[in-house]
């Protein structure tokens, strides 16, 4: 069966087909469904979708979040962990206190991680936190603000600044601003792969085949295999071929 919610209510917990929910509407217990669409001020515990989960506005769930494909704009809160078989969209302010899984996981905007994150492709595009490992074939990363990571191990992993026209001015014309955004992307552990492209970030340790240490980097141990450049405008304590 199907329910829709509009304005204020409620959603028992049980068995649906697909659920609408608009406005300020409150999930309780475990809801099963094949799809949801909720829109507005949404509160929930647990959530198993089958299909596909589509979150707008400010969403909270303070259980497990399972869907075959989930996509949160806004403001997303996930007390534990986010499951998510294929597709995972997220764009806004999101946060996830247990582990976060996909197969792919596509962020914009203020993306933080208590747990793990696992994925075959993981791409962010602003800023994000993550606290435990992250596991994926292929990683890439664009950071416009603070980033702070745990460990990284991919076999692809990219960790860039997300440069527009008035960030490279300030790249070029005023060092101070290096700086400052230096000590913004912290990899608390290191990062491993077998193709590593950095820059602008302060990591203990990087081990890979084919290492490039962009500009603005602060490492203490690189280790490769096969090929290195390392740019003149990073610090580098030491460089081992393994």
């Amino acid at each position: 069966m199907d329910v829709k919610v509009a304005g204020v209510g409620s959603v028992p917990n049980g068995d649906y087909n697909h659920v609408s929910a608009s406005g300020n509407v409150e999930l309780f217990g475990l809801v099963k469904c094949k799809s949801i669409v909720a829109k507005g001020k949404i509160k929930g515990e647990s959530l198993e979708c089958q299909k596909s989960a589509k979150l707008s506005g400010n969403a909270t769930f303070s259980g497990k979040v399972t869907a075959q494909e989930l996509k949160a704009s806004g403001k997303a809160a996930f007390g534990s962990d986010a499951f998510v078989k294929k597709s995972l969209r997220l764009s806004g302010d999101v946060k996830c206190t247990g582990d976060m899984k996909a197969e792919d996981i596509n962020s914009s905007g203020a993306l933080s991680v208590g747990g793990d994150m696992d994925a075959e492709k993981l791409k962010v595009t602003g800023a994000l936190h993550c606290e435990g490992f992250i596991h994926a074939k292929e990683t890439d990363i664009r950071f416009n603000s603070k980033t702070r990571l745990g460990t990284v191990n991919s076999s692809k992993v990219s960790i860039r600044l997300k440069t527009g026209k008035k960030i490279l001015q300030c790249v070029y014309l005023f060092p101070l601003f290096i700086k400052k955004l230096r000590a913004r992307t912290i990899v608390n552990m290191g990062i491993s792969g077998d193709d590593v492209q950095v820059e602008h970030i302060v990591c203990p340790r990087v081990t890979g085949k084919k290492v490039r240490i962009g500009r603005g980097c602060k490492i203490d141990l690189v280790q490769y295999s096969e090929e290195i450049k390392i740019s003149k405008n990073s610090k580098v304590g030491k460089v081992e071929k393994i």
